[in-house]
């Protein structure tokens, strides 16, 4: 069964949408540099509010955000089925985190994700908000909260019960970010073995 080519070139502009790395031309636009020689290098909300502050973290973080949403809403409101909808899904995140116009470095795909997650299901979005709360609550701590509220993340849609795509799609999202933070990781393990040393 041959696949639509309107489905592989819908495909290709969730990646290419993904590729728009908010962070990076806002930075560019603003200081005429590269925000990835900055802080983490990468070109996330987090990053650029290390040079731009907190209006630059709003603007970075609701254009990344908004892509992964309209991406979902387009596959949509086109009336593409599921396994389409998912793989659109994977491909604005990838593109976020690996875009080839800026050589395959970019973000860390945590607000393309929400995005993503906030126009699939919202449901699930508040899981994860819920997650990231307590445990927020529990260790104080931004980092290492988020970083196991994205690795908890695919326990939710076992709870509410989502087909195998769906739970294998936020899987494997969930997966690439994870790679994405590596850095950030590294940097959790090594702040908690110097506080056991202590």
């Amino acid at each position: 069964m041959s696949v639509p080519f309107s489905n592989l070139f819908f495909l290709l502009s969730a990646y290419l949408a993904g590729c728009f790395n908010t962070g990076y031309y806002l930075f560019k636009w603003l200081r005429a540099d590269d925000v990835r020689k900055q802080g983490s290098g990468a070109t996330g909300a987090t990053n650029v509010s290390r040079e731009l502050g907190r209006s630059g973290f709003i603007v970075t973080f609701l254009g990344d955000f908004l892509k992964g949403a309209l991406v979902v809403m387009a596959a949509r409101w086109l009336g593409l089925g599921e396994v389409w909808l998912f793989a659109s899904m994977v491909a604005v995140v990838a593109g976020h985190i690996w875009p080839v116009q800026l050589h395959f470095r970019g973000g860390k795909g945590v607000a393309t994700t929400l995005g993503v997650v906030a126009f699939y299901d919202v449901y699930l979005l508040l899981g994860i908000g819920t997650i990231f709360l307590l445990l927020y609550i529990l260790t104080r701590y931004y980092t290492l909260s988020g970083l196991t509220t994205f690795v908890l993340t695919p326990v939710l849609p076992l709870y509410f019960d989502y087909s195998l795509a769906a739970f294998s799609t936020i899987l494997l999202i969930m997966l690439m970010i994870t790679w994405a933070q590596r850095d950030n990781i590294r940097e959790v393990i090594a702040v908690l073995r110097e506080r056991d040393t202590r």
